[in-house]
């Protein structure tokens, strides 16, 4: 069974912190910028239904062999705006394809006035515009430069490098000129009345708010922000989900992906949460965004720490590694990715799977009929899908059969002459439907460390825990010999819970040598599983094989705390950290992590000393990682 998604998106999503703002975008990094609670605005948009229309390619390619003359023309395009009255900034909401890796200089104006430059994307690992991919961003556009009326806008880029394509080509499938008002603009307003911060809800709950003012209410939509699949290539999992990829020849926008959208009193929707992955207990927010007859937006307050319950099910997503950077096929040529699943998983508990992926001229219309070529993961073979020379993003359903414990290939190839098929960053993610639990506990780090003379420090990380009774601490003096169960080194666990724990024991017993430490898991039932053994060497006082399993931030301790905090972060590859503070309106506030991170675990020390006492978030972004913590500073 295969599904396509209409792929259209719209640029007006609200959002809490943190999200990277307006200051943070100077830096070039792209990250979908939200309107935020309270904000009043209205958009205008253009839909770009012809190639010429969307393609925006280096004015200085025209030496360079180009297969159709209408490529060379970027367009002066034009979009109306009726109101400019009240209006305090404005920006441009761009669907942006990468085009040609390596694509530099990106630039838009806006009847005639000086160029703005379009950020380039620096989210997956440091490459920029190197990657593949299809994302959202927003540039600011000085009020002057628009007037009420006819607007005019048009592209440009500066060549291309990284992989020698020899001529530089962006596309912008639509764009979005959104204005913002001041609060004396007649506007709507409203809340959402069906749940309230810190509920629990389960699968498919209903939401609601209450709406009114403005010209008379046309719409709502209902937003929800959580860990899950991510759509528009910024390399952020955790963030408010839509879709805002438009379809081939789309000539309007409109939202898809959300909770749902209301159009008339009782303003409520049922959020399909099917393939919403399993989340950590308050975790979950909820915002609506209210619109009236006159087309004037309004963004609620966002209900927070809310958790979404399951029973009897789980539903998981698998996140790609091993991206290549030039992710595309043609003429005999394949590239592939990977993604793990837990080797302790049970995928006989698997009922449904999906495979996600974003391409750009996915279905290779200059194929020929007799070329060969294949988009597979294992051994399964998808069927044809994408567009034809556009962006396409696709759930493909496959069955969990298919999937290994363990690690797990995706792989395309093409024979083709014509057009290469692009495979969009972050590539392949894979998302599986469970009927039951199927990892008793996820452990994410197990570290062995000397301390002193004979002392061994053991830490581990749980992401989730089912009918985790307890651990034990065994050790041995070879990796594959006897273990043998320390005394007194039983652990209670926590149950059934998605929130991580952190744990510790040290073994005061250990003499010099070489010693090797795993962990034995009990379940409520007495089930045993064990966990890969870390060494460490008492002779030289060297740890070694304690590279964690997986990157993850840790919860901060003490919290609530005054005036300072420790906070662990742990990298399993190498990686660009950032770790950032904010406080509750999205202010930054302390940046404790800025660079390049080996793979390891580190320690930070965060000292509030000068900061009033309230709740601030810690924030950090490595690679494809994303994760946030809340902090309580008290006095």
């Amino acid at each position: 069974m295969h599904f396509r998604l209409r792929l259209l998106r719209n640029a007006v999503l609200a959002a809490l912190i943190p999200v990277v703002l307006a200051g943070a975008m100077a830096t070039g990094q792209v990250h979908f910028r939200h309107p935020q609670p309270g904000d009043i605005y209205k958009e205008y948009s253009r839909s770009m239904t012809e190639y010429y229309q969307w393609r925006v390619t280096d004015p200085n390619a025209t030496s360079i062999w180009i297969p159709d003359p209408s490529y060379l023309t970027n367009a002066v395009l034009s979009i109306d705006i009726d109101d400019l009255g009240s209006a305090i900034r404005a920006e441009a909401v761009i669907d942006l394809w990468q085009g040609h890796a390596g694509t530099t200089g990106k630039k838009m104006r806006v009847n005639g006035n000086g160029w703005i430059s379009i950020p380039e994307l620096t989210t997956t690992g440091g490459a920029g515009q190197c990657w593949l991919s299809h994302s959202n961003v927003v540039v600011d556009i000085p009020l002057s430069n628009l007037v009420t009326g006819t607007n005019y806008f048009e592209g440009t880029n500066e060549g291309q490098d990284c992989h020698s394509i020899d001529w530089g080509q962006h596309g912008w499938f639509g764009i979005i000129f959104r204005i913002y008002y001041s609060s004396d603009k007649p506007h709507p307003t409203g809340a959402i009345t069906s749940h309230g911060s810190g509920d629990s809800f389960g699968e498919h709950p209903t939401v609601s708010a209450s709406a009114s003012g403005g010209a008379g209410i046309q719409r709502v939509d209902f937003l929800a922000y959580y860990d899950g699949l991510d759509t528009d290539g910024d390399g952020v999992y955790q963030d408010w989900h839509y879709y805002y990829h438009r379809s081939h020849f789309a000539t309007s926008f409109d939202i898809e992906g959300h909770v749902g959208t209301s159009w008339s009193a009782p303003y409520e929707a049922t959020w399909n949460t099917d393939w919403v992955p399993d989340q950590s207990s308050g975790s979950v927010k909820l915002i609506a965004r209210i619109q009236d007859n006159d087309g004037v937006w309004f963004v609620t307050n966002p209900v927070q720490d809310l958790t979404l319950s399951r029973t009897g099910l789980s539903v998981k997503l698998y996140k790609p590694y091993g991206i290549p950077e030039f992710f595309y096929v043609r003429a005999g040529r394949s590239e592939e990715c990977y993604f793990d699943i837990p080797s302790e998983t049970d995928l006989s508990l698997a009922t449904d799977a999906r495979v996600v992926l974003s391409t750009f001229n996915g279905i290779c219309g200059g194929r020929e009929p007799s070329d060969s070529y294949y988009f597979r993961v294992n051994n399964w073979y998808a069927p044809e899908f994408g567009e034809n020379h556009f962006s396409s993003l696709d759930y493909l359903a496959m069955n969990p059969s298919e999937l290994n414990e363990g690690t797990n290939l995706f792989q395309v190839y093409s024979a083709s002459l014509g057009t290469a098929l692009y495979i969009h960053y972050p590539a392949v993610q894979v998302v599986v439907r469970f009927n039951g639990v199927p990892v008793p506990v996820q452990i994410s780090s197990f570290t062995a460390t000397a301390v002193g003379a004979g002392g061994v420090r053991l830490n581990w990380t749980t992401l989730s825990e089912t009918n985790n009774y307890g651990f034990e601490v065994q050790k041995s003096d070879s990796r594959t010999g006897t273990y043998t169960t320390l005394a007194n080194s039983f652990i209670e666990g926590h149950g059934t819970t998605i929130v991580p724990q952190n744990y510790s024991f040290t073994d005061l017993g250990a003499t010099a040598g070489v010693w090797y430490y795993r962990l034995k898991q009990i379940d409520l039932d007495q089930t045993a599983h064990f966990s890969d053994p870390v060494r460490v060497d008492l002779t030289t006082g060297v740890t070694q094989n304690v590279v964690p399993l997986t990157t993850v931030l840790a919860q901060n301790y003490p919290n609530p705390f005054n005036p300072s905090t420790m906070i662990r972060y742990e990298v399993a590859e190498k990686a660009h950290v950032m770790l950032t503070v904010y406080n509750t309106l999205g202010e930054i506030v302390a940046t404790l992590v800025d660079g390049e991170k080996s793979p390891g675990y580190y320690d930070v020390k965060f000292n509030a000393a000068e900061l009033a006492a309230g709740v601030y978030f810690c924030r950090m972004v490595a690679g494809g990682f994303s994760q946030t913590n809340k902090l309580v500073l008290v006095r």
